[in-house]
């Protein structure tokens, strides 16, 4: 069946047909698009570290990083490398192997990573 229009003659009938949306309403809407302004802001101003991470093993003074090949490819001279809070840098890479700067440290095996740079967090959404 079809709903007649009806048609508003009086401020009263303006009453009757219009919603009235509580305070409350709004006060969620302010929020959420308070948080989406702050969301944005920070995204656009704040930097997140890049960085490759895993396991070097040193022998006799001889630092051997072990990265998949996939990691190798990013990898250029100068980068640092970080070994148990120690900083070091990439001498060159030889055929997807980086050659490291030399680290005092005992025999064994660290976690290491490198420092590759920063991005802001927008540039993952556009």
């Amino acid at each position: 069946m079809k709903e007649e229009k009806k048609s508003i003659n009086s401020p009263d009938d303006l009453d009757k047909n219009l919603r009235y949306n509580s305070p409350l309403t709004w006060v969620v809407l302010s929020l959420v698009g308070v948080l989406l302004i702050g969301f944005f802001t920070w995204a656009c101003v704040a930097k997140v570290e890049v960085k490759v991470s895993g396991t070097a093993e040193i022998r006799e003074q001889t630092v051997t990083l072990h990265v998949d090949r996939f990691k190798s490819n990013i990898l250029e001279k100068g980068q640092k490398v970080y070994i148990a809070e120690l900083e070091g840098e990439i001498l060159s890479v030889n055929d997807g192997v980086p050659v490291v700067s030399s680290f005092a440290l005992p025999d064994g095996e660290y976690d290491y990573y490198i420092a590759l740079g920063e991005i802001a967090p927008i540039r993952f959404l556009f």
